[in-house]
């Protein structure tokens, strides 16, 4: 990426995983105007916490709505509002039960990491003693 792109204002958050790594290229950069690398360093900022900001009001969005379809309001003794909260509750369980998941894995790889690290202390402490065995002789 060359300074014209970012002069230009094209995105560059997709190449920049994040904005110190910006903020660095721009302060190594030979640029003569302060002010184009300070606002190159905070559009990069205000993209990172505009992207923060949406991803958690989506998110509890889709929790809490449901959608009618055309948009229009229903009685909630309707059957297709029942059943599409009924859709909700189980992908509400789907979420819990994948999260259970998730955890159970989670605890299997703590436990053989934990078993790995105990196998390769005894080694080292083998190794160690073979070590000084063969040293002394």
């Amino acid at each position: 990426m060359n300074h014209e792109t970012l002069r230009r204002g094209r995105s560059c958050h997709s190449q920049w995983g994040s904005v110190t790594l910006v903020t660095s290229y721009v302060l190594m950069s030979k640029w003569t105007s302060q002010k184009n690398a300070q606002l190159v360093i905070q559009n990069a900022e205000l993209h990172k916490l505009k992207q923060t900001v949406n991803a958690k009001e989506a998110r509890a969005k889709e929790k809490h709505t449901t959608v009618f379809k055309k948009g229009f309001g229903r009685h909630l003794t309707d059957p297709e509002l029942i059943q599409a909260l009924g859709s909700q509750e189980l992908e509400k369980e789907a979420e819990v039960e994948t999260r259970s998941q998730r955890a159970s894995v989670k605890e299997a790889r703590r436990v053989a990491r934990a078993a790995v690290e105990d196998e390769w202390k005894t080694i080292k402490a083998t190794h160690v003693r073979a070590y000084l065995d063969f040293s002394d002789r």
